[in-house]
């Protein structure tokens, strides 16, 4: 038992660190196909870094595209962009 894990546990605290997973707003979709690609090995550091830089997530919730095609988009949802 190495010298940081004797000290976590007399300090009653887990020898692992808990990490929380947590996406960011809007981001559930992109993360849920994130975790699909073996190249990406933390799909949630990865959502947040995008989003810092201004990327938007194209998933729904549950993974599906939210348009198939820039002709699906409406007008106004291109002019707000």
């Amino acid at each position: 038992m190495d010298e940081l894990t004797r000290v976590l546990e007399l300090a009653g605290l887990p020898a692992q660190p808990v990490l929380k997973e947590d996406s960011p707003e809007g981001w559930e979709g992109t993360v849920k196909t994130m975790k699909k690609h073996k190249d990406i090995d933390n799909p949630w550091a990865l959502s947040h870094y995008m989003k810092n830089k201004g990327y938007h997530s194209h998933k729904t919730k549950s993974g599906k595209e939210k348009h198939e095609s820039i002709d699906e988009c409406d007008d106004s949802e291109l002019d707000e962009k």
